[in-house]
């Protein structure tokens, strides 16, 4: 499962992202994808962002069960012995 967050991110962008993701509140996208799909789609959210930010988190097999990644955020994870925490 994935989650993609967009705030002040182009429509286009938001329209591209409901191809593949489910839009359940503006700007927040879920979905079920590929290790593939969600790399192809956070570059896509990445290049296309202008000057918004995204948020990616997704499942995996950590302690934690999940990792997230930042664009142009004010958060950035860090790795603490293990652990992803915000910073």
């Amino acid at each position: 499962m994935i989650v993609i967050i967009l705030t002040n991110c182009p429509a286009g962008l938001r329209g591209f992202l409901t191809r593949w993701l489910l839009e359940i509140s503006p700007g927040v996208f879920l979905g079920a994808a590929t290790t593939r799909v969600r790399e192809v789609l956070w570059a896509e959210v990445k290049t296309y962002s202008g000057n918004g930010r995204a948020l990616l988190a997704y499942q995996t097999n950590t302690e934690q069960g999940f990792a997230f990644e930042t664009n142009e955020h004010a958060w950035h994870p860090k790795d603490h012995e293990g652990l992803t925490l915000i910073h």
